[in-house]
């Protein structure tokens, strides 16, 4: 017997009069197809559910994954830099120009390797909302001094020109501290990188009725707008930063970005090949 494919029917009764007397009208409508509609809606609604719950499982797991990875590797890293500082120390005799020269390159290289993880542990904590903001009243204008000046080593060695243009006066906001000179860390990081010996940085504070603008501007080699879009997603870096083979995770300003909307704020960036960077943060005053 050949099957016989299910449908729907919608019955309707109502009553006229007509000649002086009640009728009762009887209607039948196929609705099999608006039926057909509504349980693919459904099940493509299951599906989407479906997909939604596994991705979020997939980035717990992912992040509990680079929680417990940095964790393991912060230990090993820390004790191979406490041994080259230890080798360091005058109370075990002077090491040879070779020697010191080697370890200077282990603790060098262990320092930077222990950033990197720790900007992993970061965002890895930041996407798990494991790290809550420690608010306090802050000078803006002295943190952001403060920032610069321990950077000024980096832009020296570099022969980048850093230049700070902030006001007179303290500026205070209520901030995480310690989150906002990551932030400007980040930033400057990121400028000094794309930077080349004779350009300059630019790092200005804005005070408005609603917002105080942080801008961080570079005359460096800008890029292009395929990577506007997306540097501010975890693990992108520029073309730029690929063609040239720069070290990094592709992570720090993804932690920009995470920080200041945990502040509520905004950031924007202004920039086109070969024509610098200017990255304006706005935090609530």
């Amino acid at each position: 017997m050949d099957r016989i494919d299910e449908i729907f029917l919608e019955l309707q009764f109502s009553s006229i009069r007509f000649a002086e007397e009640e009728h009762l009208v009887l209607s039948l409508r196929d609705i099999t197809e608006r039926k057909q509609n509504e349980q693919e809606i459904h099940n493509q609604n299951d599906l989407l559910r479906l997909s939604v719950a596994q991705a979020e499982a997939a980035s717990r797991a992912k992040s509990l994954f680079l929680a417990n990875m940095t964790h393991e590797l912060k230990t090993p890293l820390n004790s191979m830099l406490g041994y080259a500082q230890y080798l360091q120390m005058p109370q075990l005799g002077s090491l040879s120009d070779r020697q010191a020269e080697a370890v200077s390159s282990i603790e060098s290289s262990g320092r930077h390797l222990l950033k990197l993880v720790e900007q992993i542990l970061d965002y890895s904590r930041m996407e798990a909302g494991r790290m809550p903001l420690d608010r306090s009243d802050c000078d803006l204008a002295g943190l952001i001094h403060e920032c610069i000046q321990g950077f000024r080593h980096v832009t020296r060695n570099k022969e980048i020109e850093l230049e700070e243009n902030l006001p007179a006066g303290p500026v205070h906001v209520n901030c995480d501290q310690t989150r906002i000179r990551q932030v400007l860390d980040n930033l400057l990081t990121n400028a000094a990188r794309h930077t080349d010996a004779g350009g300059r940085i630019e790092v200005s504070l804005l005070e408005g009725a609603d917002n105080v603008l942080i801008r961080v501007a570079d005359t460096g080699h800008g890029m292009p707008a395929e990577d506007q879009e997306r540097i501010f997603e975890p693990f992108e870096q520029s073309v730029s930063d690929r063609s040239r083979k720069r070290e990094g995770t592709g992570l720090g300003l993804a932690i920009v970005k995470r920080i200041v909307d945990m502040h509520q704020g905004f950031i924007t960036l202004q920039t086109a090949p070969g024509e610098g960077a200017t990255f304006t943060i706005g935090l609530p005053h």
